[in-house]
């Protein structure tokens, strides 16, 4: 699953799993459920699509309002095991409250992943670019490059060896 969905759906649940209201202060920690399991047979998935009113789009994998933060035992513990239909019902009853809030966290990523590449490029056609200017953006991209990590500025590298193939590192980062 992709990174910047995992942070969007963390950051909606204000950093906590679902299951036991645990606060999940590290990001490498956490899992992604699926509240109603991935291995569900398609006879009981459309029982249950039509039981909970998820709608004719509504994909076990993919949908938004399957998937819920959780703690590697909290996860571990349900398994492929499906929540008896009273819990699944509430838990993806506050999945679907927190939807809007995980699109709107995922555009702001986005938006912000393709501010810093237009300023890159922007900085990189003028024509006063500085040893100065180029460390900064290479540094910001460094630090940006795991935005998930909360230790991200902190491990980030602050030195920065002026040589030929520093250009080259900066093109490299803008095309990710």
């Amino acid at each position: 699953m992709d990174d910047n969905l995992r942070y969007a759906i963390w950051q909606a649940h204000d950093r906590r799993c679902l299951y036991t209201g645990e606060y999940l202060e590290d990001f490498k920690a956490l899992e992604i459920d699926h509240i109603i399991p991935e291995s569900t047979p398609a006879d009981i998935l459309a029982e249950k699509i039509r039981i909970h009113n998820l709608g004719s789009d509504f994909n076990v994998k993919t949908s938004l309002t399957n998937l819920a933060p959780s703690t590697r035992l909290a996860n571990a513990k349900k398994g492929k095991e499906p929540f008896p239909l009273h819990r699944e019902t509430y838990y993806l009853e506050i999945v679907s409250r927190k939807v809007e809030r995980v699109k709107a966290n995922l555009a702001k990523i986005k938006a912000q992943q393709l501010q810093k590449r237009k300023w890159l490029i922007e900085t990189k056609s003028g024509n006063d670019f500085r040893f100065e200017e180029e460390f900064e953006v290479y540094r910001n991209l460094t630090i940006s490059e795991y935005p998930h990590d909360p230790n991200h500025y902190f491990m980030s590298n602050t030195e920065l060896r002026f040589n030929a193939f520093l250009r080259v590192v900066i093109r490299s980062l803008v095309v990710v």
